[in-house]
């Protein structure tokens, strides 16, 4: 009578027992993957659609803004002209505390010009404000907040999270990772002086082709074949800050895999969401700020051979 299993029996056993977990493995990752990325979708389509809400709200004129701005209106006192400047805080607001409210509501001089107010930037890091404040001040300066009902995580994609865990270090989260096309009233080179006579806001209705006409990004933090590496860190500056500045060189995050291939995750004016794949051939940092500029500013495009070009 056969008491025991013998030694090519339980090698055959463990054998089995290590394919399936192998291909449980796969799946419970893969599956989890693929809801961060729903997730990441979900929470583009939540943006555009609060800023349609906000646009709406405003007497359905105008967009917020992709990023906070100063501007000021010529005010003649009796004796002199003189300058008021006043703030308006982009779809995320930056720190100016309570700068911008003299005796009459105004100031009378630039604080752009003197580095102030301070942007927030996407990561915490240990010059930000205490853990309790620092996760929601500048969402809850931004003009969306109540369009998303005070939701924060809608800002902020899972992927983007826990790159942020891994790539920092950091055990607190990032306070967003999308970013807003700069076309939306904000431009990275404004003329001296700031914006004269209000903010100047993208009015609703006013784009030919919404569609075609981006809305919102990811941030780029994701090394691509053949690309440069992008600038992922919690300092401020341009790149982690809430603007997808392409007319400096600015390009979207390609962050979600999808298969073997690595994905863009866009939503547009009117709402609807894409995903565009990177392509298979050769593709140069040139090429992806090229898309991103079509997208931009809202023109069409085809890939060919490898290369994004305008039609």
């Amino acid at each position: 009578m056969k008491k025991g299993f013998t030694v090519l029996e339980l090698l055959v056993v463990i054998l089995v027992i290590g394919l399936l977990m192998a291909v449980l493995t796969t799946a419970v990752v893969g599956g989890t993957a693929a809801a961060r990325s729903a997730k990441c979708l979900a929470n583009l389509r939540n943006l555009s659609a609060a800023a349609v809400s906000a646009a709406m709200a405003s007497g359905g004129h105008d967009y917020p803004l992709a990023g906070s701005v100063e501007w000021y209106e010529v005010v003649y006192t009796g004796s002199d002209f003189i300058r008021k400047y006043y703030e308006t805080q982009g779809w995320i607001g930056w720190n100016s505390g309570k700068a911008y409210k003299g005796n009459d509501g105004s100031v009378r001089e630039s604080l752009v010009e003197k580095g102030f107010p301070k942007w927030y930037r996407s990561a915490y890091d240990y010059e930000r404000e205490t853990k309790a404040n620092a996760d929601l001040t500048c969402l809850r300066r931004g003009s969306m907040w109540r369009a998303v009902n005070h939701n924060r995580e809608v800002y902020i994609c899972p992927e983007h999270k826990k790159a942020v865990r891994e790539k920092l270090r950091s055990k607190l989260p990032p306070n967003w990772s999308y970013v807003m096309n700069s076309k939306f009233g904000w431009q990275a080179r404004k003329s001296k002086g700031g914006y004269h006579g209000g903010p100047p806001n993208l009015d609703y209705g006013n784009i030919a082709r919404p569609d075609k006409f981006l809305m919102f990004a990811e941030l780029n933090w994701t090394k691509l074949p053949g690309c440069d590496e992008p600038k992922f860190s919690n300092e401020p500056g341009i790149d982690c800050d809430c603007v997808l500045q392409y007319g400096e060189g600015e390009r979207i995050g390609f962050n979600h895999k999808v298969g073997r291939d690595w994905a863009a995750h866009v939503v547009f004016s009117d709402t609807h969401v894409e995903v565009i794949r990177f392509p298979k051939t050769k593709t140069a940092e040139g090429d992806l700020r090229n898309l991103t500029k079509y997208l931009c500013e809202g023109s069409d495009w085809v890939i060919e051979n490898g290369k994004f070009k305008k039609l």
